[in-house]
């Protein structure tokens, strides 16, 4: 099982970690041609369309993983329920698709360019019918998945370094954007026979329905408090606020994603361990994912609290320098995800407890949405960041609370104090180097590589479990 799963967390990094980089290559990109006022533009038309592909995916994938991770030992089974479904994915996304070009004429009127970016972004909608990535996640097939997202971004990257070259290249953009996701969709759709068949016998939708409906009812709530933000301060304050929030929220995001990549390889697993009925296996799996979990990131938050001004401005340039201060309040989120992660959404759907995720999310959306309220119209950007903030630590404490109720975990052991200690260390050495350097560029190099060597040796040094497997790992590579 080890073995798996070191194997399934290499291609799921790459994976999960293209996903993180490209949209974070592309960011910086864009905002030296589009600038600020041109991204809270982007920011604002891309929020529309997620809008109503979260309605399309009906939040079907975490609940996919858990049904079809334990059926995956018997074929006939695993068909039925993929089925099941993909049918019901691809009712949702057709009506939901019908629904956005409708809306979108109506609210942008034809021959317009607003109407003409979304119809571009609306192909996403349409593509969403074959997006099986919970297939490929359930059944672990996550080598699939890497090479697929790699070679379609790689090509989208080059493609819009060839041909967006001015503000006037917004349309190219935007169809570059939605083709990245279209043909991700269609690659799944030819490639899912390896795993499944589409049958039509014996299907049943009815018990699918509520789960999956309480997940899409949390999902759905939970990218409107996400987008919340975005979408409050691009109707409250000028375009430019938009644009510094954006980036640094992509950031920080980008940083959980890379620690959701390396660790996203348990869901699947975790859910066909509960299903063997194996408590003692399923417990001691879930601490080694609470571990390596914390392990990534309680560091990676520290790090980007500190160097937030020069991530800021390497990535994006100077003109977004005033999103420095917003990406060290977004920096607590990478911790505060990757609780809600390991001790909400994960074990909830495994015990079937998805209504805590519901409630959860609809406190933190009416918490989010009063507190934008009363500081985006004195602090912009900075006050959705502390809005964003304090509704997800509400959320991550709701969740964490009631999958306590369900299981068991020591959350204070010996690896998470080498980890404290360690990130305290790495702490000051990355303060005493910052006032050495006054290049952003090698402040920021020099920061992580040190840094990144000294919280490593001190975890290896105080028998951190991981940082002794990577060690050794290294260690075989290198002899």
């Amino acid at each position: 099982m080890q073995k798996n799963l070191a194997k399934n967390s290499v291609f799921n990094i790459l994976y999960k970690g293209c996903n993180v980089v490209y949209p974070m290559l592309v960011s910086a990109y864009i905002s030296r041609i589009f600038k600020a006022s041109g991204v809270g533009q982007i920011s604002l038309a891309i929020n529309i369309i997620t809008y109503f592909t979260i309605a399309a995916s009906l939040g079907l994938p975490n609940y996919a993983v858990k049904v079809l991770a334990g059926a995956r030992d018997v074929k006939e089974q695993l068909n039925r329920r993929f089925s099941e479904l993909a049918i019901i994915v691809a009712c949702s996304s057709l009506g939901v698709s019908v629904l956005y070009y409708v809306s979108m004429l109506f609210y942008y009127g034809a021959g317009t360019d607003g109407y003409r970016i979304a119809m571009t972004l609306g192909l996403m909608l349409i593509s969403n019918i074959f997006n099986y990535d919970w297939l490929y996640e359930a059944v672990e097939s996550f080598e699939f998945l890497a090479i697929r997202t790699v070679a379609i971004k790689l090509t989208a990257l080059v493609t819009m370094f060839l041909l967006v070259k001015s503000k006037d290249d917004l349309l190219i953009y935007c169809l570059i954007y939605s083709l990245v996701t279209v043909a991700n969709n269609l690659a799944n759709g030819l490639h899912a026979h390896k795993y499944v068949h589409f049958t039509k016998k014996d299907l049943h939708f009815a018990h699918h329905m509520k789960p999956v409906m309480v997940l899409f009812a949390a999902a759905f709530a939970t990218e409107l408090y996400t987008l919340l933000d975005s979408t409050m301060l691009g109707i409250m304050c000028p375009s430019e606020y938009l644009g510094y929030y954006s980036n640094a929220s992509r950031v920080a995001r980008a940083a959980y994603g890379v620690i959701f990549a390396a660790t996203a390889v348990y869901n699947p697993r975790l859910g066909y361990i509960y299903t063997t009925g194996n408590r003692e296996d399923y417990k001691t799996c879930f601490q080694q994912y609470y571990n390596q979990a914390m392990f990534l990131a309680v560091p990676a938050a520290a790090g980007l609290f500190l160097l937030a001004k020069q991530v800021v401005v390497v990535l994006f340039g100077t003109d977004f320098e005033p999103a420095g201060f917003t990406l060290r309040i977004l920096s607590i989120l990478i911790i505060v995800f990757t609780l809600a992660t390991v001790f909400g959404h994960v074990p909830l759907v495994i015990y079937g407890k998805e209504n805590v995720i519901l409630v959860a999310t609809i406190i933190g959306a009416v918490t989010n949405f009063s507190i934008n309220s009363l500081l985006i119209p004195h602090y912009m950007n900075n006050g959705a960041a502390i809005a964003s903030v304090v509704s997800e630590v509400l959320v991550t404490a709701i969740l964490m609370y009631g999958s306590t109720q369900v299981m068991q975990i020591h959350i204070l052991n010996n690896d998470i104090a080498a980890i404290a200690l360690a990130t305290g260390a790495m702490t000051i050495i990355i303060e005493l180097l910052k006032q050495t350097l006054h290049s952003d560029l090698m402040c920021l190099l020099l920061c992580v590589i040190v840094g990144v060597l000294v919280y490593f040796i001190i975890t290896t040094l105080m028998g951190n479990r991981l940082a002794k497997t990577i060690l050794a790992y290294v260690r075989r590579i290198l002899s």
